[in-house]
């Protein structure tokens, strides 16, 4: 059992359904409409605790659908009020249990994870442009597609993408359909932004139809006429956004500086006394013992008669504010 999300004229909608068994395939059905606010079936009653409005669960058990009430509350468990969340999350740490449904779909023969699933699951985990690694990673971070619908997983994804940053999204397209494998310039594996965008727009909408007539991928949802609703948010993110900042030139920026931290610019030479007393209108030695809180107001008046907006010049202005600033920093380093 899962909770599917669905978009019905823009506003968010929310379904039970199940993933089934269905002789070497496994499909989806739905259970329930549980309508466009899952929390109004959480239940209150005091304190801390909450549980799963017992109408819900009256339903599900009249329709004969065989659930756990822990997995239930698992489901609704993001729609629970945030206080309570923070409360309650360091308890939960039980282990998912298995519906009958579930145990009977294990027993079935599990298909290869198919690779745009891979690429994807990649992507989310460890954020690398170049997949090239994608074949001799271990296969166990796919172990939480296995056994489910099409719809189940694309469900998955859905919920999963959500740590995306709005400037990877162009970046994550561009890796999971694996528009590099069109390009022979050493950039496209690392900086798709170097590459002819039209030639990249083109090869995207190409990956885009051929993954939405792919049958093998659409087995339990099936082929349909247009593009599919689940790959219709790709498009919007590939032309509703740009690349972020690219790590590639990042990591040669960052080296170039690493091999050049021996060097140190020149500091910045301290106006003598003898200057700043010229600037500030006072002798050598009345300037040494003068306390900074005189010094303060000394430099205000003068700044208050020689500022720009005053009428005053402006390198005078700035002769006395480093003449300050120099006299200020040697008193309080005694």
């Amino acid at each position: 059992m899962y909770l599917a999300l669905k978009a019905i004229k823009g506003k968010k909608h929310y379904y039970l359904r199940e993933s089934f068994a269905d002789g070497e395939f496994i499909k989806s059905r739905d259970i329930m409409d549980i309508g466009t606010n899952p929390g109004k079936h959480i239940i209150y009653p005091g304190g801390n605790s909450f549980y799963i409005d017992e109408n819900l669960t009256d339903q599900l058990e009249f329709l004969n659908v065989d659930f756990d009430y822990d997995r239930l509350e698992d489901l609704f468990w993001p729609f629970v009020r945030p206080v309570i969340r923070y409360r309650l999350a360091p308890f939960r740490t039980r282990e998912a249990r298995q519906t009958k449904n579930e145990k009977n779909r294990k027993s079935k023969k599990i298909f290869d994870t198919h690779i745009f699933d891979r690429r994807r699951m990649h992507y989310l985990r460890f954020a690398q442009m170049d997949q090239k690694d994608l074949g001799r990673v271990s296969p166990t971070i796919c172990r939480c597609l296995e056994n489910k619908s099409r719809d189940e997983i694309e469900q998955y994804f859905l919920a999963e993408e959500n740590i995306l940053k709005k400037h990877e999204f162009k970046s994550y397209i561009y890796v999971i359909f694996d528009i590099q494998r069109h390009f022979k310039q050493m950039t496209a594996k690392l900086m798709p932004q170097a590459l002819p965008q039209d030639d990249v727009d083109k090869y995207f909408l190409k990956e885009l139809c051929r993954l939405n007539k792919d049958e093998n991928f659409w087995v339990d949802i099936g082929i349909e006429k247009y593009l599919n609703e689940y790959l219709l948010r790709y498009a919007f993110m590939f032309f509703d956004s740009d690349y972020g900042p690219d790590p590639f030139l990042a990591e040669f920026v960052y080296d170039f500086m690493n091999k050049r931290r021996d060097f140190n610019p020149p500091r910045k030479q301290r106006m003598s006394a003898g200057q700043a007393g010229t600037i500030l209108g006072v002798s050598e030695d009345k300037l040494k013992t003068m306390s900074i809180s005189r010094l303060t107001r000394l430099y205000r008046r003068l700044a208050s008669k020689h500022h720009p907006d005053k009428g005053g010049d402006h390198n005078t202005f700035v002769r006395l504010s480093q003449a300050y600033q120099d006299v200020l920093a040697e008193k309080k380093s005694v």
